[in-house]
């Protein structure tokens, strides 16, 4: 939590407008909270492997989808 705090105000240091982004922070903020409190409640009904599985599987999507994106809009076709 502390390297977060410092990072926050390295950012703002430098320049970074925190308050053009507080609807994402604000968003960010709440789903940690709701994923720590699920998780803590209901972790137990998934299994480490099949957490890990789906985990990679979605990471992977993001990735993909992310570089398809990159792509597109350097090749002008603009982005998905």
């Amino acid at each position: 939590m502390m390297v977060e705090v410092l990072k926050s105000g390295g950012y703002a240091v430098f320049g970074f407008d925190f308050a053009a982004y507080w609807q994402h922070i604000m968003f960010g903020a709440v789903a940690s909270i709701m994923g720590n409190y699920f998780g803590q409640r209901f972790g137990w009904l998934v299994s480490e492997e099949l957490f890990r599985l789906v985990f990679k599987i979605l990471v992977t999507l993001v990735a993909l989808r992310l570089t398809l994106r990159g792509v597109l809009s350097l090749t002008g076709y603009g982005a998905i």
